[in-house]
This record gives structure tokens, C-alpha cells and sequence, in this order.
């Protein structure tokens, strides 16, 4: 593996630190895609469980699905954790090492293709398709089980319904709704979120003496 030079501002070391962060956007990309699977294997694992117990038990089977829910709730904010790191350095290799290259300039030109083109530059289906599964799972667990609670309870079952259905409803919007907030800060709008605090951070260093 390379080592990077004494220089600061040498092509070695430049070319070092943006192979090293290059590296880890690549794997937080791998991550989010092993997470994914991991979570509809999970949650797919207990909604196939609730679906085959007995009709008798029925809370039990609203306990697997709502454990599904959170399964992908966790799942969920997961991604949005692994796109808020990869742009975070994908906007501090914009701000620090790239204005120093002649020639790596990926995430200048990503960002300006992105400007032009957001549906392009972030991949529509690639990109949104992973926090659209979560969403969908955790919709399906939440209401599926709060229906199956509110069922096993004894008579009279449609106030348990009315309370379930509301309790899920709630927990399903703000658990859906704050990491899609932030997904969507973290993601399309990176450079306002994380490139004006570098920005402001290299004016700084610019400004101390060395």
C-alpha cells in the first residue's frame, strides 16, 4: 500500500487521501446494499412467521409484523447513516483535494452534472429504490400488525382498531418521515448541508497562520 509523502500539497499525498476516501464511499455503496438484503431477509423472515401461526394467537402474529417494521426501521436509518458519510466525503474531496488536481476532478464534475441533471446525477431508480423497499416494509409491518393486535383482542375489537390503526399510523410517518427528511438533505442537497461548513472550515485554515 502507498504511504503518503512529507508534503502536504504533493501529488503523492493528494492522490493518497482521495484513494483512501474514494474507498470508503465505494464500501459504504456496499454496505447500504448488504443492509438492504439483510433487512428483507430479516423482516421477510418474520412475516412469513406471523403468516403461519395459528389464527388463534392473533397479537402474537401483530407482534412478528410490527417486529418486521422496526426491522426495517432500523434498516432505514441505516442508509440514510451510510449516504450522509458518502457525501460528506464526497463534498470534503470537493472543497479540499480536487480544486488541487489538474486532472481527478470526479466529484466537481459529478456535482455540476448533478446541477444540470438531478435525476440523472443521482440515479432515480438506483438510488431511491433502496429507501422506497424500507418505507414499504415498514408501512406493511406496522399496519398488518396493529390490524392483527387489534383483532386478537376480546369484544369489543373496533376501539382496539381505531387505537392501532392511529398508534401505527403515527409511528409510521414520523418513522418514515424524519430519515426521508434527512436523506434528503444528506443526498440532494449535500452541498448546502456539508459543503458550506468545509468551505467555511478551508477559509479558516486559509486565514491562520501556518
Amino acid at each position: 500500500m502507498a504511504t503518503p509523502s512529507q508534503n502536504p500539497d504533493s501529488s503523492e499525498d493528494l492522490r493518497f487521501e482521495y484513494e483512501q476516501l474514494r474507498k470508503e464511499i465505494l464500501q459504504n455503496d456496499t454496505l447500504q446494499t448488504q443492509a438492504l438484503y439483510a433487512t428483507i431477509v430479516l423482516a421477510g423472515a418474520a412475516m412469513t412467521v406471523a403468516s403461519n401461526l395459528p389464527d388463534t394467537i392473533l397479537w402474537v402474529k401483530g407482534v412478528f409484523f410490527f417486529a418486521a417494521g422496526v426491522i426495517a426501521m432500523i434498516g432505514l436509518w441505516q442508509n440514510i447513516d451510510f449516504s450522509r458519510s458518502t457525501f460528506l466525503i464526497a463534498s470534503y474531496m470537493l472543497t479540499f483535494i480536487e480544486p488541487k488536481t489538474q486532472y481527478v476532478k470526479w466529484e466537481t464534475r459529478g456535482y455540476a452534472f448533478r446541477k444540470r441533471s438531478p435525476s440523472l446525477g443521482h440515479g432515480w431508480i438506483f438510488e431511491r429504490y433502496r429507501v422506497l423497499t424500507y418505507v414499504l416494509l415498514i408501512v406493511v409491518g406496522f399496519s398488518i400488525g396493529g390490524w392483527y393486535i387489534a383483532q386478537g383482542f376480546p369484544n369489543p375489537p373496533w376501539a382496539y382498531l381505531a387505537a392501532a390503526s392511529t398508534i401505527g399510523g403515527l409511528a409510521t410517518g414520523v418513522f418514515t418521515a424524519i430519515p426521508l427528511v434527512q436523506h434528503y438533505k444528506f443526498v440532494y442537497k449535500y452541498d448546502d448541508t456539508f459543503g458550506k461548513i468545509w468551505r467555511d472550515i478551508k477559509t479558516e485554515e486559509e486565514k491562520s497562520p501556518s
